[in-house]
């Protein structure tokens, strides 16, 4: 009986071995079978890529007699009496990376703030695009030559405007602190990535300017820079609001009204009625020497 109960017991097991075995043959079988497809596909590859080498050559570098069926397509690059190769110092280099791949590294690097191992894998992963770190270099470069004569002009612009709006936000490089510094205008909008948040960076900006005005949060880098200051309007409000329930009840309704007035035409606005509206509500606080900052202009 329990030559029997052992003999089933080995029976089960041999079953259970070959079942295990089977299912490993054909996971073998599946993944040869991809591998066979994908070494296919790559010799298919190469073939094309040979095919084009020929060709290519056989454009550049053929010899002998030329006859009627064989005009060359334009100018060989190759001496027929000394057999070497001939490139002229005026051609312009080529460069595999075209506006597309530019457009992306742009935006990778300082949109998404992706640091050159991440651009390189997200180039392969996406378009089997194999590129090196110096490329990435080279190609921000290329973009600072490209772009740098209307950043220059937006640099001016920003300067010379009469009203400028300035902010700036924590920017992460390479797991550093950067910061973000906008600085916009109707006409136009500069964007500068430092790695301080000082005072600096909006007076390299902005220039000496006086007669114009600057609208910000009320950051204190702002304050001692050249030009009249004005405080971005949900910044009265929360100001209003610590302060004086009354004051900001009667910001909130200059405020819709205002905004009233911007959805007209520039042509049809009612400047002068808002500003005398300004100028009651400044008046209603300095009896009670209020420091709140008040707008200095209408934008």
């Amino acid at each position: 009986m329990r030559g029997h109960l052992s003999t089933e017991i080995s029976v089960t097991r041999l079953k259970r071995s070959v079942e295990r075995y089977r299912r490993k043959i054909k996971e073998q079988v599946a993944l040869l079978r991809e591998k066979d497809r994908k070494i296919f596909a790559l010799e298919q590859k190469l073939v094309d890529k040979e095919s084009q080498r020929k060709e290519l050559l056989s454009y550049l570098y053929k010899t002998g007699k030329k006859t009627e069926a064989s005009k060359p397509r334009g100018k060989k690059p190759w001496c027929s009496h000394c057999e070497t190769y001939v490139k002229s110092l005026n051609v312009p280099p080529i460069t595999r990376i075209g506006r597309n791949a530019m457009g992306y590294i742009l935006y990778a690097r300082y949109r998404l703030r992706l640091p050159m191992k991440k651009i390189q894998e997200s180039l392969l992963d996406l378009y089997d695009f194999k590129i090196s770190e110096g490329e990435i270099v080279d190609t921000l470069k290329d973009a600072e030559t490209l772009f740098g004569k209307d950043y220059e002009a937006i640099i001016v612009l920003i300067q010379e405007a009469k009203a400028v709006y300035a902010d700036e936000t924590g920017w992460r490089m390479n797991g550093r602190n950067w910061w973000l510094w906008v600085f916009a205008t109707i006409t136009g909008t500069q964007y500068v990535i430092e790695d301080t948040r000082g005072k600096g960076v909006p007076e390299r900006m902005l220039g000496r300017k006086e007669d114009r005005v600057i609208i910000s949060d009320g950051y204190a880098t702002y304050q001692n820079l050249k030009g009249d200051k004005q405080q971005c309007w949900i910044h009265l409000l929360r100001a209003a609001k610590l302060h004086s329930l009354q004051l900001y009840g009667d910001l909130v309704v200059l405020y819709k009204k205002l905004l009233l007035e911007l959805e007209k035409p520039v042509s049809k606005r009612n400047k002068e009625q808002l500003k005398k509206k300004f100028t009651a509500l400044i008046e209603k606080l300095r009896p009670c020497g209020s420091r709140i900052p008040m707008p200095t202009s209408l934008m």
